[in-house]
């Protein structure tokens, strides 16, 4: 058996599990809000949010969308000083933010499409630390929940000044958090096998419903888009847009990649591509890699400003909204200065991904982004540690750029097979020992390297 869990009380940290929470009213947030037009308006676009109720409640944000990310040992090594009493650093633990849909229209053609823009999400520590347990829990699923009650902040002075942002603000401390359905699923980056199937949703119960959700979540061919992008001061990474490509999908020869790898670990049923099924080749700068300039500096911008603007110049690029055809798309920078203790991090159970400096080289960085936008925990040891499990690429990945061959840990291997036809499905099995009859049973294990064996 290639995946064997035993159910005896042992945490195996499955990742970031829960029932789907389907919204059977996604109608309710149409009405724009004229008064609310985005800072980020220009002379040439208008840029309004979206507003609105689910299931008569009033909510700021779509959706709550958990960040998690690898961390920068670089960083970590010059900044031991900033490390706090549980022993985690800047960038260990989930950030979250809120995502609010906006209406963009082009003045001069009164053309328009609907997007959405990510705010940060502020609160206590213990309020976050609540929604960090809530999502490990299943009760918040990244991307398909909301909270009651958020409050949009604008013009919030960013720390060292130079630019103010907006925030999206939980309730006062000591009130209950209420989980909704998000507004908005339009965005998931996964297409659904089940999607058109008639399904009475009163006979599910939430393990089957939670296997249909993720049924084509890690198989199928995954349309993967490279974004260079230079700020409004020039700086931009010193790899070509040729290098870049090689890197990512060894388009030159580059033989450890995520492109590799993801059909390596998976058996050939995931497998990255940039022949996109949309035309973009006058956009490209490479193969499957373009190239935009913001109107931001990365000096004195944080991590959510530079992530808005790469967002909507590529869209502006493109001319349509992100994700579009693209399952997954990958943001290079050349570097951070506010807020930098990650060498990368993603969007969970969506499609964005954000790299500095050389960590987008590296084949075990790459994947451990994916792997968050493919719904993945971090893997700690059992030291409790965020990153120390190191027979996992969601543990401590591989820094460097020629090594890669590494896969996923038996828990989140049962995750991805626990879908239905992801990777090793038929040869996953659960024994309870305290209730199985007989009471003990011999079982085979087969390692990753030997499963075709």
């Amino acid at each position: 058996l290639a995946v064997l869990t035993f159910l005896s009380g042992l945490d195996l940290s499955l990742g970031l599990r829960g029932a789907v929470i389907d919204s059977s009213n996604n109608d309710n947030i149409d009405n724009i809000d004229n008064n609310n037009v985005s800072s980020s308006s220009s002379s040439s676009q208008i840029r309004r949010r979206r507003l609105g109720t689910e299931t008569g409640v009033p909510t700021a944000c779509a959706s709550v969308i958990a960040v998690a990310g690898t961390f920068d040992p670089e960083y970590h090594r010059t900044h031991r000083s900033l490390q706090d009493g549980t022993g985690d650093l800047p960038g260990e633990k989930e950030d979250f933010v809120c995502e609010v849909e906006v209406e963009v229209t082009d003045e001069a053609t009164n053309d328009s499409y609907v997007t959405s823009e990510y705010i940060d999400l502020t609160g206590t520590e213990s309020q976050l630390d609540l929604l960090r347990r809530s999502l490990n829990d299943g009760e918040l699923i990244s991307a398909e929940t909301t909270i009651a009650g958020l409050e949009i902040v604008e013009d919030v002075p960013v720390e060292g000044g130079g630019e103010t942002v907006a925030q999206a603000v939980l309730p006062a401390e000591g009130e209950e958090l209420v989980f909704l359905p998000a507004s908005r699923r339009r965005y998931r980056h996964r297409k659904l096998a089940l999607e058109e199937e008639e399904i009475d949703e009163e006979e599910i119960d939430e393990t089957s419903r939670r296997k249909r959700r993720k049924l084509a979540s890690y198989i199928g061919t995954k349309e993967v888009l490279v974004v260079k992008v230079i700020d409004s001061g020039g700086l931009q990474h010193p790899d070509s847009p040729r290098a870049i490509s090689d890197n990512i999908f060894g388009t030159y020869g580059d033989s450890e990649q995520m492109t590799s790898q993801f059909a390596a670990c998976s058996f050939g049923q995931f497998q990255i591509t940039n022949d996109y099924s949309r035309n973009i080749d006058d956009k490209l700068s490479d193969v499957g890699v373009m190239t935009v300039t913001i109107n931001r500096s990365l000096t004195n911008s944080g991590r959510g400003a530079v992530y808005s603007a790469a967002r909507t110049a590529t869209e502006t690029k493109l001319g349509y909204a992100l994700p579009g055809n693209f399952d997954h798309v990958m943001f290079v920078l050349e570097d951070c200065y506010q807020d930098c203790g990650w060498a990368a991090y993603a969007y969970i159970n969506a499609w964005g991904s954000v790299y500095k400096k050389n960590y987008y080289r590296y084949p075990g960085v790459q994947l451990h982004e994916i792997g968050h936008n493919l719904n993945l925990a971090h893997s700690g040891g059992l030291d409790g540690s965020t990153y120390t499990d190191h027979t996992c690429l969601m543990g401590n990945p591989l820094y460097q750029d020629d090594v890669g061959e590494m896969c996923f840990n038996p828990a989140k291997n049962f995750q991805i097979a626990e879908g239905g036809n992801a990777w090793y499905s038929g040869n996953v099995d659960v024994y309870n020992p305290s209730t199985a009859q007989p009471s003990f049973t011999t079982k085979t294990f087969v390692g990753i390297a030997d499963y075709q064996n």
